[in-house]
Parts: structure tokens; C-alpha cells; sequence
């Protein structure tokens, strides 16, 4: 079973609509970065990329920094569902499907702003474009080809920040629709591990726990760090 792409769209309208699921470029950047720049330089995040003023090896420092962190939020909020024994729901999302989706929302804006991507919010506004990046990015980060395909053909260097052309996202040309598919088989199955460590847990709460957050490290690290790679390729080709 897997998403339309309305359908698709729609899931990811209805967690942008939260600022829990959103990162402020230039506010982010500042207050992880303040300890590495200049006033002057910092000011300068607004128009230039993170990788005009440090090295790779810092910007690669401070992504392993943020995917230790969204890691481990998602072990302890896996942990806290077994623990509880149960399926909740967020704005009609389970629980940890929702919790899953705003971490890797967070994380691939973070990423991205870090490896000289520009904001993917036209004035707040989600848009076409915004859907795109968080679909092929998310795709990508789940080795699925197709996206990693149109990534690389969609960035260019452009004065030393990464340059989106617009993403085939809709048409007879777009890979979305398998990209799509691919996803929704990837979250099914997070669903699904989710109603199982949820019963294990009203079963024996401390094999929930364990279960839950085991699973969600092994499953997620990998992921996030085949992300980074990518971005930070992009950002070097």
C-alpha cells in the first residue's frame, strides 16, 4: 500500500503547519555556528553558505552533532510509546509516525541549511518546490535511487552556494510517484513497528522500551548519516 501523491502532499502540508516542524535558516545557523564565526561573518548567513567561512570538517563536526541528538530524541520518544503501551495520535498521525516525520523534517532542513542549501519556505509559504525538497531528500536519505538521481541533477555550485533548479516534482518527467511509493513503504513499516513494540509494552513494559528504542537507532542512524553524505557531496561536486 502506498500514498498518492495528493495524498502525499497533504501529510506533509498537515506537518509544516506546525512551527515544531519548521527551522529558521538564518536563526539556526547563527546560534549553532556563533561559536565558530565572527559577528561580522555570522551577519553575512543571511546571503552566504556556512561553507564560505569554515571547513568541511567542522560543518561535517556539527551534522554528526545533529544526528547523534535526532537520533536519539527518536530512540527516547520510541521508548516512551512501548513504554506507555500505546497508539496514540497527533493531529491524526500516529504518534511515533509523527515523531518520526518532524525529526526527519528538522534534521534535513538542518542538514541542508548547513551544506549551503537556500530557505526551503518562500516567505513562510510552503509551496510546490518545498514539497519537493523534503520528498527527494527524504527519499534520497532512504536509498531510493530515483531521488538521488534527480538531486544530483537538480543542485549546481552557484558563487559557492548550492543552487536548486526547480525539482521535477509534478509531470510525465518526475519521478515522484515511485519515489513516493518507496517512502510510503518505508513509513508502513515504522507503523507497523510502532503497534507492535506498543503491545509488547502493555505486555512487558521494560522488553517495550528496549525493543522500541533499539529499534528506532538501528533503523534511523544509517539513514541520516547516507543524508549527510549526500548533502555534503553536493555542496563539494
Amino acid at each position: 500500500m502506498s500514498l498518492s501523491s495528493k495524498a502525499w502532499d497533504r501529510f506533509l502540508n498537515i506537518l509544516l503547519r506546525s512551527d515544531m516542524a519548521r527551522v529558521n535558516r538564518v536563526e539556526w545557523l547563527t546560534d549553532v555556528l556563533y561559536p565558530f564565526l565572527s559577528i561580522t561573518e555570522l551577519e553575512q548567513l543571511a546571503t552566504e553558505p556556512p561553507h564560505r567561512f569554515l571547513s568541511v570538517k567542522v560543518l561535517n563536526h556539527i551534522a554528526n552533532q545533529e544526528i547523534r541528538r535526532h537520533t536519539e530524541l527518536l530512540a527516547i520518544g520510541s521508548a516512551g510509546s512501548s513504554l506507555t503501551g500505546c497508539v496514540g495520535t497527533w493531529v491524526g498521525i500516529p504518534t511515533e509516525l509523527a515523531q518520526y516525520s518532524v525529526n526527519i523534517l528538522l534534521l534535513i532542513q538542518k542538514l541542508a541549511y548547513l551544506y549551503g542549501w537556500d530557505d526551503f519556505f518562500t516567505y513562510g509559504a510552503v509551496t510546490t518546490e518545498t514539497r519537493a525538497r523534503f520528498t527527494f531528500l527524504m527519499g534520497s536519505m532512504l536509498g531510493i535511487r530515483e531521488a538521488d538521481e534527480l538531486l544530483r541533477s537538480a543542485c549546481t555550485l552557484y558563487q559557492g552556494q548550492v543552487s536548486i533548479t526547480p525539482m521535477r516534482y509534478l509531470g510525465k518527467e518526475s519521478p515522484i510517484d515511485k519515489v513516493i511509493a518507496e517512502i510510503s513503504k518505508r513509513l508502513l513499516i515504522l507503523s507497523a513497528k510502532g503497534g507492535i513494540t506498543a503491545w509488547i509494552g502493555r505486555k512487558a513494559p521494560l522488553i517495550g522500551v528496549t525493543l522500541g528504542a533499539t529499534s528506532s537507532y538501528l533503523l534511523v542512524k544509517p539513514s541520516l548519516v547516507r543524508l549527510k553524505v549526500l548533502l555534503r557531496d553536493l555542496m563539494q561536486e
